[in-house]
């Protein structure tokens, strides 16, 4: 099965730079002129002037895949366009919940058929580890000046590469197969009920187990157990509400709000935050450090915050590769918990600040001080009069 990583930036030139820097490369397909990393960038930030407004605006995702996958250049570039409009780098987000129920017909060597792309992109193969992979570069500004959502991109690119392997013909795991049925099963069974316990009593039937677990809802199928937020958004408790009535809702607790791991208000605020954790780790002169509310933990690639009375919820901090900055993933901050967070890295940071000044303050008054004694000392030496032998 093949399967994808996603990183969001602000710079094209790393970015390209290392998807360039490699001996064993092939550049597949560009809508843009310009092979270097130099010549790219200019037409990378020229098409994204048209929404100076998005900071995050490049968009880098790796799809690597086994051996067992035979797929030349001219299915990889059939893949990449498919995966890049799945993803919403058309003119429009496609409906991937209807898709993924309808029966395609595999008579275009492309599953999008024609349907262009509105970004501007690149698509790189690159033959330097076993499995072979292609990294695809893309602006996240459309030529309309529209901003491509990222709004659960990580759901989205699970979908998007169920729907290629089924359609170019890839391996598929197990586990892929059991999540289709099970939202068949679903989906059937929203439609036939009209309450949470008569979902329970036909799901039962249909050898799903419903549970209520950390304020959301869990569904117990094939010896596995699978949380609504991993099946997608509908089959959430949230969900799952908006077409259910409430009668039996009591055993389970509506879900806390989550806030979006892509909003760039948040980011650019947990980045602050992140500073101030790392002058905590140094100060302290440790890797982990646990305080009254949160644990801080550090090792080579990776910060993590977890809250003490509820591990679940952490946030964390990768850096992937020298050459990229730092990226936000496995968000699982609520609202309440976030604000909590924050206003306690604030108050820290000012803290620190406040020590950080209060130090100075001390260094330039005990240095004042010993300038002070060093005049004295020079005075006295000069003004000091002479001694007088008395005579007798």
């Amino acid at each position: 099965m093949p399967v994808a990583k996603q990183v969001k930036g602000k710079e094209f030139y790393d970015c390209i730079s290392y998807v360039l820097d490699k001996d064993e490369k092939e550049i597949l397909e560009s809508n843009l002129s310009g092979k270097t990393p130099s010549a790219l960038n200019k037409k990378f930030e020229l098409c994204c002037r048209l929404n100076q407004k998005v900071r995050f605006k490049v968009y880098h995702a790796t799809i690597s895949f086994p051996p067992e996958d035979e797929v030349d250049d001219k299915k990889l570039k059939a893949i990449a366009h498919d995966y890049l409009y799945g993803m919403g780098f058309g003119e429009e987000q496609p409906d991937l919940e209807q898709l993924e129920k309808e029966e395609r017909i595999k008579d275009k060597d492309k599953m999008f058929g024609d349907k262009s792309l509105a970004v501007p992109y690149l698509v790189v193969r690159h033959d330097d580890t076993e499995n072979k992979h292609i990294h695809i570069v893309a602006g996240r500004v459309r030529h309309d000046g529209s901003c491509v959502s990222s709004y659960w991109d990580y759901r989205k690119s699970e979908q998007v590469l169920r729907m290629l392997e089924d359609y170019h013909g890839l391996s598929s795991p197990q586990g892929a197969i059991a999540l289709k049925n099970l939202r068949k099963i679903l989906d059937r069974c929203r439609e036939e009920c009209s309450n949470f316990d008569d979902l329970k009593e036909m799901l039962r039937e249909q050898s799903v187990n419903v549970y209520s677990k950390n304020n959301g809802i869990v569904y117990g199928y094939k010896d596995k157990h699978y949380k609504g937020n991993t099946l997608g958004a509908k089959y959430t408790l949230q969900g799952m509400s908006k077409v259910l009535q409430q009668r039996g809702i009591e055993k389970y607790q509506s879900p806390p709000p989550r806030l979006d791991v892509e909003n760039e208000t948040i980011r650019a605020e947990l980045e602050t935050h992140r500073d101030t954790l790392e002058r905590i780790l140094k100060e302290e002169q440790v890797e982990n450090f646990k305080g009254k509310h949160y644990e801080v933990q550090r090792n080579k690639k990776s910060l993590i915050i977890t809250k003490i009375d509820n591990p679940e919820e952490k946030v964390k901090w990768v850096k992937p590769a020298p050459t990229m900055p730092w990226i936000l993933s496995n968000f699982k901050f609520t609202e309440d918990t976030f604000n909590d967070f924050s206003e306690k890295m604030r108050t820290t940071r000012e803290n620190l600040e406040k020590m950080e000044k209060d130090r100075v303050l001390k260094e330039e008054a005990v240095r004042k001080q010993q300038e002070i004694q060093e005049k004295l000392a020079t005075v006295g030496t000069q003004t000091a009069p002479p001694s007088r032998r008395r005579g007798r």
